[in-house]
C-alpha cells in the first residue's frame, strides 16, 4: 500500500498495480480505496475514481471521506449540486466539525440558486473560522 501511495503521489501508473495487489489482500481496505479514487481523480478520471469512493462508502460507511469526495466530485464534476448536498450533509453528520464540508454545502445552495441558505451557511464556516478565504468570497459574491 505505501509503494501505491508513493507512485500515486508521483501520478506513475504502476500505482494502481501496487494498489490493486492492496485490494487482492484485503478487499475492505479503506486505504486502498481512497488511494484507488483519488489516483484516478489526479488523472481526471471521474467515473473510475466515484467508484473507488463508492466502495470506500461501502467498506466504510461511518467513515466521511468517502462522503466527502463523492460530494466533492458532484459538486465539481457533475454540476449535481443536490446529490452534492446529500453526501456532505453525511460528512457533517459524522464529523459535524469539518468546515470544508460545510463551506462546500454552501457553494451547493449558491449553484442551486437559494442565495439566502448559502450567505448564512457561508456566516456559519466564518462563524467557525474567521480566516476561510473560500467562506468570506463567497459571502462576498452573494452580497455584492
Amino acid at each position: 500500500m505505501e509503494l501505491g501511495h508513493i507512485y500515486a503521489f508521483q501520478g506513475d501508473p504502476i500505482a494502481l498495480d501496487y494498489i490493486n495487489s492492496a485490494l487482492d489482500l484485503r478487499p475492505a481496505s479503506t486505504e486502498a480505496w481512497y488511494h484507488k479514487g483519488i489516483y484516478y481523480q489526479s488523472k481526471g478520471m471521474i467515473g473510475e475514481a466515484a467508484e473507488a469512493y463508492e466502495n470506500l462508502v461501502k467498506n466504510d460507511p461511518d467513515g466521511f471521506l468517502g462522503h466527502y469526495n463523492l460530494g466533492y466530485l458532484y459538486l465539481t464534476e457533475s454540476d449535481q449540486y443536490e446529490t452534492a448536498l446529500a453526501y456532505f450533509d453525511t460528512v457533517l453528520s459524522i464529523q459535524p466539525q469539518a468546515i470544508d464540508a460545510m463551506y462546500n454545502r454552501g457553494v451547493c445552495y449558491e449553484e442551486l440558486g437559494d442565495e439566502e441558505t448559502a450567505e448564512a451557511v457561508y456566516r456559519e464556516v466564518l462563524d467557525q473560522d474567521p480566516q476561510h478565504t473560500m467562506a468570506a468570497k463567497g459571502l462576498s459574491r452573494l452580497l455584492d
